[in-house]
């Protein structure tokens, strides 16, 4: 059995302001949802966190960002989300620093790329499940 080469997609989460950490999710969703749909395997943090962090609040971002880097260790590619604040991400940047350390290829990815992959998805994955 061959194993398949997994995507480790990196993208900002934390603002100040509750309505851009939600685009920051809403575009990390999207393009994993294309990447997901075009035959690869991806992993999103965002995607995977989003519900889970807000359930368990009092989980410190650490501990998340060890969950993160352990699966990031397995992964072939770092495909970084650049949506706006992605160079002044101390996590993604601490992503992108374990990446090159361990000869992960990383690979810069506009989210325009993905605009047009669920247009009906325009908040966070978590608000667009509620509305359901």
């Amino acid at each position: 059995m061959k194993l398949v080469e997994l995507i480790y997609l990196a993208c900002p989460f934390r603002h100040a302001d509750p309505k851009i950490q939600a685009e920051r999710c809403a575009a990390a969703h999207r393009a994993a949802a294309q990447l997901f749909n075009e035959g690869r395997h991806v992993f999103s943090p965002l995607t995977h966190n989003e519900l889970l962090i807000e359930m368990l609040p009092h989980v410190p971002g650490e501990h998340w960002m060890q969950f993160d880097l352990a699966i990031l260790a397995h992964c072939k590619y770092l495909y970084v989300l650049k949506v706006d604040g992605w160079e002044q991400s101390k996590g993604v940047q601490r992503e992108i620093t374990f990446a090159k350390e361990r000869g992960i290829q990383i690979e810069m990815i506009e989210p325009s790329e993905f605009d047009k992959a669920h247009p009906n998805l325009l908040t966070s994955g978590l608000n667009h499940r509620r509305n359901r």
